[in-house]
């Protein structure tokens, strides 16, 4: 007489032991397969942005010099700036501002407002162009081409 099956019936040429093996294979759970597609996801984006041509950058500093008082922006007045040109619209087409109290910024035309305020945020960030005494006094931030500038010297203004 035949014992009671401890495994599922499963209807195919297995073996019976061959049926086992299959069985006690542990199978993915969901997460898993969440996992995975995460994963193939985030490779599948990072080739597509690392074959896509662009030349985005970060920040290039320069003019590092001595500013004198009076005649450096301050790090509050360049973010009244940036608010000024990227939240007003200004953004949109090719500009300049000169900034009250020093500075200068500069943009490209034709870029959305979130990259208006990222481009000079990374400026402001990584060169700091702000304040007198020795410094990077101007950055500038390239898309696709383009560049975003910040002077934060009265010395170091377009003519």
């Amino acid at each position: 007489m035949r014992s009671q099956y401890k495994y599922p019936s499963v209807h195919s040429n297995f073996s019976l032991s061959q049926q086992t093996t299959l069985i006690q294979e542990p199978s993915l759970t969901l997460f898993d397969l969440q996992t995975i597609t995460n994963m193939r996801f985030n490779s599948i984006v990072a080739a597509s942005v690392m074959f896509s041509g662009a030349v985005v950058s970060a920040a290039e500093c320069s003019c590092y010099g001595l500013c004198t008082p009076g005649q450096a922006g301050s790090r509050n007045s360049l973010y009244a700036a940036r608010q000024h040109v990227c939240g007003d619209g200004l953004y949109k087409n090719d500009g300049g501002y000169k900034v009250p109290g020093g500075g200068y910024l500069s943009w490209p035309g034709g870029f959305d407002q979130q990259r208006c305020w990222d481009a000079f945020e990374n400026i402001l960030n990584q060169c700091r162009p702000e304040g007198a005494g020795l410094g990077n006094h101007c950055g500038s931030y390239n898309w696709y081409g383009k560049l975003y500038k910040v002077a934060g010297c009265k010395l170091d203004l377009p003519s």
